[in-house]
């Protein structure tokens, strides 16, 4: 199944600039991949090394965390509008390649451990099949207007 756009939004409530994905195909309850794409005249690349234009790895992990956030709500159990998927840590963090501007990442993302209230998620980004990041991500599922110290 893939995800659009417009169908993401309905899932996460992140909007621009801060939403970072273009779709995700979920492969399976646990198993997707997000698509995301930072153009060159993002809002991003006009302070983050503006003469030499390259993706901020934490944009990576927002990406990753999105992608695991669409691909948790995506199941018709996990889709209350009353919780949200937050990031809570990450673990493992490595990047082993540059990302520039409108190139496509593909991120990964299994789902490892789904708990009542967290859960852990393998991460993997590639740009035409090489690896460009991995992490592991620490997720915690909280209550809109209730966030709590995570």
């Amino acid at each position: 199944m893939v995800i659009s756009a417009d169908q993401i939004r309905q899932l996460i409530p992140h909007r621009h600039p801060f939403n970072m994905l273009d779709q995700v195909v979920v492969i399976s309850e646990n198993q997707g991949e997000g698509h995301a794409c930072w153009p060159e005249n993002h809002i991003i690349f006009k302070g983050h090394f503006p003469e030499y234009p390259i993706v901020p790895g934490v944009l990576f992990i927002e990406a990753a965390a999105q992608t695991s956030a669409v691909l948790y709500k995506s199941t018709e159990s996990n889709n209350s509008p009353d919780s949200i998927e937050v990031l809570a840590g990450v673990n493992q963090f490595r990047v082993y390649k540059p990302l520039y501007p409108d190139q496509k990442l593909i991120i990964d993302t299994r789902l490892k451990r789904v708990m009542q209230t967290a859960g852990t998620a393998k991460v993997r980004g590639t740009l035409d099949g090489e690896l460009v990041f991995s992490a592991t991500l620490l997720l915690s599922l909280q209550k809109v207007g209730q966030l709590e110290n995570v």
